[in-house]
């Protein structure tokens, strides 16, 4: 997923950069929801016997096709244009991941903990919400697990091409405190609700929070790549992220039950995604003042200056 973005921002027009980092990052929502869908059609075809004796294997089996489809574009894709002029002019990092956390430390551990809040906000709104309604609460939401996917799809098509399209033009820092700020007291919201067992409000309950969570996916792709220079981009963005992946994704729905059974309330839950939110939030007023940007936030003040550097020595380089 992060070399997708990386590749994608780098590659968009200017005044377009946000809307491709969100594409991606709604893409990956959609395989989210693809799987919520086959999470439904495995439940309907199959007894629960079944399911945990075999059935669970078949998305396991459909993602060889995924697979297949990656190496096809692999092969038929060319590099973006910055990253051509940087290997021209000898620009390529021997060692990116140590040259990164030496030189743009503060920068990885930003990115960890601005992306935290997309994590769980993540977690909780595609992946516990639906277990929750289905399994964890007293009164069962009928048809959770495609509700859930049809939130998906507005989320998908709708909210993260447009949080893209605003921080184009108002920029991605100002995007991601908005998504945070509905975010953060949402997510309380949005489980007390979903508790009560009425699928069309659990349903609105879940895109009051989806709104708060795709401005935040949509915009954090591109603020993360502006985070550093080109030639560890792709190694300073991958180590915050996946960090603050291991940490905060995998264990938000381990975190949520344990949180719920112990407080017996499903407020609790939404409050561990407040908390976690004013975290990010902090870090994210925090990246405003600290370290160099590589783009400006603002779409009119592009990385020139940088970029037209590494050109002018590609140029150079050539010419003798």
């Amino acid at each position: 997923l992060v070399g997708s973005f990386v590749f994608s921002i780098e590659s968009a027009p200017l005044g377009r950069r946000a809307l491709c980092g969100a594409i991606c990052m709604g893409s990956a929502v959609g395989g989210t929801m693809t799987a919520s869908l086959a999470s439904a059609v495995l439940h309907a075809v199959f007894s629960r016997e079944q399911l945990l004796s075999w059935g669970w294997r078949i998305p396991f089996l459909a993602g060889i096709l995924v697979g297949v489809l990656g190496l096809g574009l692999q092969h038929g894709i060319e590099e973006p244009p910055e990253f051509v002029a940087m290997r021209a002019a000898g620009g390529i990092a021997a060692l990116p991941v140590r040259d990164v956390l030496r030189a743009h430390r503060a920068a990885v551990l930003l990115v960890a903990a601005v992306t935290a809040a997309w994590c769980v906000s993540n977690y909780l709104c595609y992946v516990w919400l639906p277990v929750f309604e289905d399994t964890v609460a007293e009164n069962r939401t009928p048809h959770a697990y495609l509700l859930n996917a049809a939130a998906m799809v507005i989320f998908s098509l709708i909210l993260f091409p447009s949080f893209g399209v605003a921080a184009d033009r108002v920029g991605c820092g100002r995007i991601l405190a908005v998504g945070i700020l509905i975010a953060a007291p949402a997510a309380p919201l949005t489980f007390w609700l979903a508790s009560h067992g009425h699928a069309p409000i659990s349903f609105l309950a879940q895109l009051l929070f989806g709104v708060g969570m795709s401005a935040i996916g949509s915009a954090l792709p591109t603020w993360m790549v502006d985070r550093f220079p080109p030639a560890l981009r792709y190694s300073g963005v991958a180590v915050g992220y996946n960090v603050a992946m291991a940490v905060f994704s995998g264990t938000a729905p381990a975190v949520a039950t344990a949180l719920y059974q112990l407080a017996g309330s499903p407020l609790v839950p939404g409050l561990y995604m407040t908390v976690v939110g004013l975290m990010s939030l902090a870090a994210l007023r925090f990246s405003t003042t600290l370290g160099k940007h590589y783009f400006e936030l603002s779409p009119e003040r592009p990385m020139v200056v940088e970029l037209q550097d590494v050109m002018l020595t590609a140029s150079k380089t050539e010419e003798t």
